[in-house]
């Protein structure tokens, strides 16, 4: 059986620490890599570092309350490039930004095989900020850019039927689990309490 490769698109990864970033390391930490590669294309971080080979960077900008992290900007000539020197056998679109809709757009194109994952709640998280009265329209961004993927995987049950309910198509419950060796009760420390 031959690697399948897995193109992941994502507007954050390590060394970034989030949500997103860690959930995408916990994934690629279980997959076996006997018979999967994972090319990941993102903004490059605001670290100095070097590119890891597995790595595509793209342009990106910074987001005011966020300075550390990168909105991807649009990227498909990029990802022509990339797909075209290592073609991956699916896209794994980890965030709903630009780069994100530049993937999904491409993907189409090429006609290849895309799950898309709900990480975050722009929608809800929108009144925190002051956007409230955008929050339809951030939703109505969110459910096209997910229904044009062939599924959108998400942390929890109660979010399949939130989603189901805002319309959105072939949502599947992926549970991110606990890591059971560490975290068991062996290592109870009464200091720590």
């Amino acid at each position: 059986m031959s690697i399948r490769h897995i193109c992941v698109v994502t507007e954050t990864y390590l060394p970034e620490v989030n949500g997103v970033a860690n959930s995408l390391q916990h994934l690629f930490t279980h997959l076996n890599s006997d018979l999967y590669q994972v090319s990941i294309v993102r903004p490059a971080p605001r670290v100095d570092m070097d590119v890891p080979d597995n790595e595509v960077w793209v342009k990106g900008i910074s987001i005011p309350q966020y300075p550390d992290l990168q909105l991807g900007l649009p990227s498909k000539t990029a990802l022509r490039s990339h797909w075209k020197a290592t073609p991956p056998d699916l896209v794994y679109v980890a965030t709903e930004g630009l780069l994100g809709a530049s993937a999904v757009s491409l993907a189409r194109e090429y006609n290849l095989p895309m799950i898309s994952a709900f990480h975050t709640n722009f929608h809800r998280y929108s009144g925190y900020y002051g956007l409230g009265v955008m929050r339809r329209m951030i939703m109505a961004w969110m459910r096209r850019f997910h229904n044009r993927t062939h599924v959108t995987l998400v942390p929890s049950r109660s979010m399949v039927s939130e989603l189901t309910d805002e319309r959105m198509e072939r949502v599947e419950w992926l549970p991110h689990g606990v890591d059971c060796r560490r975290f068991n009760p062996v290592h109870r420390s009464a200091t720590l309490r």
